[in-house]
């Protein structure tokens, strides 16, 4: 009988028909498992790399908008304080340093609008208030229209 089992063993797992040696079945669950997990480090690495990309995405667009708030802020923080004062020309100086740097920074024309105005320099604050209202359109209604009519009324008056 022990003769017979491990005969039938050895035709089951030595030889196919084209004399190819089959592979045992515990062969094929460990290459399985094997391949298994090649898979799962793969798919791990894979979801790593998305959870990276993911991150430094959100942690990029978190630094551009700190620097955007910050540096919208910092040099300007004062303008109104200074327009308080009646220093109109520290603020366009200030205005005028931070456009450099910051073209399209909708604060630099509010301050250099306001600022021309309180001057008395019409022509000028409103230019700056009209680019004003084009870079930052929502300002319009709230910032900027109050001061473009005033500015208006005020040349009209005194043609």
């Amino acid at each position: 009988m022990h003769q017979d089992s491990a005969r039938l063993r050895e035709i089951s797992f030595s030889t196919d028909s084209l004399g190819v040696r089959e592979k045992h079945p515990m062969d094929l669950s460990e290459n399985i498992l094997r391949q298994l997990r090649w898979i799962k480090w793969l798919v791990a690495l894979i979801a790593l790399c998305f959870v990276i990309i993911a991150a430094s995405i959100g942690w990029g667009a978190i630094q551009i908008e700190k620097g955007f708030r910050s540096g919208e802020r910092t040099p300007l923080a004062s303008e109104d304080t200074l327009l308080e004062q009646g220093r109109e020309r520290e603020v366009l100086k200030l205005a005028e340093e931070r456009e450099k740097d910051f073209p399209k920074d909708p604060y630099v024309y509010w301050h250099r609008g306001r600022a021309h105005y309180q001057l008395g320099e019409y022509e000028s604050a409103l230019k700056a208030l009209r680019h004003l209202k084009d870079l930052a359109p929502n300002w319009r209604d709230e910032h900027a229209k109050p001061y473009i009519e005033a500015a208006e009324e005020k040349l009209r008056t005194k043609r």
